[in-house]
């Protein structure tokens, strides 16, 4: 749940872009436990406050659109406060910036697209909250694809082939990047990097579902 209000800026060529302010409250409930026990999970909350500049260019032959945003975690609500988010450095008000970018391009029958994010923050932001590299725009556990972290980057190759049947084409794509955490992490000192990761994955689907194999290139 939350609201954005968007003034669109004057045209700069054939550039469109506009600025957005939002405040989002976001509730994710943690109900996990093992056959016949107790939840162990703690529910999450965060209400980030986000303000974004957004571009974007097209033409005949695709687009490119590109955005610059920083958010901050407003206090508030249950499971948002000192109680939920103790002193151990995981601090609640965690804040970043972070640009993304989606060339895309066109060749009959071909469409290719790569995206392309980074963020970074000065301090922790929540465990498992919308306030790192995967953004704000990110719904948690929606994507097998999402990424998460105070700082690092995330890198998308995508090619969509020609249509197979009604509602199907071919997909093909290459995900990598590298991430740099705040806080511990099991096997990892604070403030080391985890080693780049990329994969490649071939699949087919539609415009609502995609089923996306993965193989480990390194």
């Amino acid at each position: 749940m939350g609201a954005r209000l968007t003034y669109s800026l004057p045209r700069f060529g054939q550039i469109t872009q506009n600025v957005s302010l939002a405040l989002d409250d976001r509730y994710f409930d943690n109900n996990s436990a093992l056959t016949g026990g107790p939840a162990f999970g703690t529910p999450i909350r965060t209400r980030p406050l986000s303000l974004r500049y957004a571009a974007r260019y097209e033409q005949a032959w695709g687009g490119v659109a590109a955005r610059v945003e920083q958010a901050t975690n407003l206090s508030g609500g249950s499971y948002n406060n000192d109680e939920t988010y103790p002193d151990r450095g995981l601090t609640r008000a965690g804040t970043l910036s972070a640009t993304g970018s989606t060339p895309a391009m066109r060749w009959a029958p071909w469409g290719f697209q790569r995206g392309c994010m980074a963020s970074t923050a000065t301090i922790c932001c929540i465990r498992a909250s919308s306030l790192a590299l995967g953004g704000v725009a990110s719904i948690r556990g929606l994507r097998d694809r999402e990424i998460s972290g105070e700082r690092g980057y995330t890198m998308t190759l995508e090619a969509q082939g020609p249509q197979l049947v009604e509602s199907l084409r071919p997909v093909l794509f290459f995900d990598a990047g590298s991430v740099r955490r705040h806080w511990p992490t099991t096997g990892l000192v604070p403030g080391t990097t985890h080693p780049a990761s990329a994969s490649a994955r071939a699949g087919t689907g539609n415009a609502t579902s995609m089923f996306r194999p993965t193989w480990p290139m390194w």
